[in-house]
């Protein structure tokens, strides 16, 4: 079966254009006809050693191009590096030699099946689609990569001027409010202050100074001066001034750290995917063959419907529906959210300048358990005062989210403790809400001074439910 001129010699490897065209001709020109009832070409190919052909490829009914082959025994052998051009990731199978170029049989790959067309000179494999990769899309946006973060140093003065006057028995007043940064790399300066003038009394108002600096790939924030601590269930945000350690998602506002819909399958051949949320097509997408898996789908809180429908390569239509209920309160699986701080509590906040008390600490950890279950631990505390915390928070499927916290405290002796729990739902027609609190009367906080550190709260429930009319009912027991 050697050609009349002589064997020809072509580089192994993908075809393209008209080489590959002019390499097919010469190929079906440099054979004799084959006559009907004659012996299949394949059987007839590679008898003496490997010989070369160009076919056209098609994977799981997916065109992949013009290839060169080596038919051999019945068998077909092909570039290792081609097949993973195809989209395989870790091919396994019967290898050889060809020329300094490793080949693999086809026929050994477990999983793959070969037909081969010769009328055509065209090749079927049809495989698992385990085989093949996994189609990734996410639905988030993500940071861009052409986002320009300046390293200049640079600064800037904000103020406001306000003034009341020509009012009988009022008397005039003149108001400045000021705020001064500087930035050098990845530290930010701060500092805000007011000013209140009156005929009879002046008065300056140093409000926060504080040195910031923000890791944007760790989304860890420091402080070193004044900041706030932010308020959980049962205790109250207050400011400090000291040191502040903090994991702060909402530094990347791409990062989605909340919960989603996500949906993964597997596609026998190429597909074409829509995607529906609460029946709105929201996207198209045309995956190969293989696993896919689709993440952060869903974006506005509440509960809502996606469905997709999927058309493979001969026509055939698939709808697939899943609800999820998104909020963004929890964390994602393996998610943490912290902060640390300490310090001393700011008094007189805006009044006085440098009015600080005793030392003290505060601080909080969030952990995603699961997408569904998301744990929270706080404290607060200083010399004779304490109050603790925990919080579980729960999506309850497709029927809302469930939030339950508990807190102990103590001041020189005398305890309390306290309990909330709450329930909301968001759908596209009704909105629900639950809210259930008990405090005892003795509620210590280590921000307030000595004299006010207890506060008094009804020993009694409390509940408030809201409906979708935006109407509220609230009941205290007395």
């Amino acid at each position: 079966m050697a050609c009349p001129h002589g064997r020809a010699r072509q580089a192994r490897g993908r075809v393209a254009g008209g080489i590959g065209a002019l390499a097919l001709v010469f190929m079906v020109c440099a054979r004799p006809s084959v006559a009907a009832e004659g012996p299949p070409l394949l059987a007839m190919l590679g008898g003496a050693g490997p010989e070369t052909l160009v076919v056209q490829v098609a994977l799981n009914s997916s065109n992949k191009g013009q290839f060169f082959v080596s038919a051999w025994n019945g068998d077909f052998l092909i570039r290792v590096e081609d097949l993973k051009a195809m989209g395989f990731a870790n091919v396994r199978g019967r290898t050889r030699n060809i020329d300094g170029e490793e080949m693999i049989a086809l026929k050994s790959i477990d999983g793959m099946s070969v037909v081969f067309d010769e009328k055509k000179l065209a090749l079927e494999l049809t495989v698992d689609p385990k085989l093949l990769p996994a189609s990734t899309v996410d639905f988030a946006a993500g940071r861009k990569q052409t986002v320009f973060y300046p390293t200049s140093a640079s600064a800037f003065f904000n103020y406001d001027l306000s003034y009341a006057g020509g009012n009988a028995g009022q008397r005039d007043l003149t108001g400045v409010a000021s705020e001064l940064g500087a930035r050098v790399g990845d530290f930010l300066f701060l500092s805000d202050s007011t000013y209140y003038g009156a005929p009879s009394d002046h008065r300056f108002v140093r409000l926060m100074t504080s040195l910031i600096r923000d890791d944007r790939d760790t989304l860890v924030r420091t402080v070193l001066g004044d900041f706030v601590v932010s308020a959980g269930d049962l205790s109250s945000s207050v400011g400090m001034g000291g040191v502040s350690y903090s994991k702060l998602y909402s530094m990347n506002p791409y990062f989605v750290s909340y919960p989603q819909q996500n949906l993964s399958g597997m596609l026998r051949t190429p597909s074409e995917v829509d995607v529906y949320i609460d029946g709105q097509r929201v996207r198209t997408l045309r995956l190969p063959a293989g696993d896919f898996d689709l993440r952060d789908i869903t974006q506005a809180p509440g509960l809502r419907n996606v469905q997709l429908v999927i058309r493979d390569s001969f026509g055939r239509e698939q709808k697939i529906s899943a609800p999820f209920y998104s909020t963004q309160v929890p964390l994602k699986t393996g998610l943490h959210e912290y902060s640390y701080n300490l310090g001393a509590a700011r008094q007189m906040y805006g009044v006085e300048s440098n009015d600080y008390g005793p030392l003290a600490f505060a601080g909080f950890h969030r952990y995603g358990v699961t997408d569904s279950l998301t744990l929270r631990a706080r404290g607060e505390g200083k010399s004779g005062v304490y109050n603790a915390g925990a919080t579980a928070t729960v999506v309850l499927g497709t029927a809302g989210l469930l939030n339950v916290s508990g807190a102990a405290s103590g001041n020189d002796g005398r305890s309390g403790g306290g309990a909330l729990a709450s329930y909301t739902y968001s759908g596209t027609h009704f909105n629900a809400g639950l809210l259930l609190r008990k405090q005892a009367r003795t509620t210590p906080s280590s921000y307030r001074p000595a004299s006010t550190s207890a506060t008094t709260r009804s020993t009694l429930p409390s509940a408030t439910l809201t409906w979708w009319s935006g109407r509220s009912l609230r009941a205290t027991p007395r």
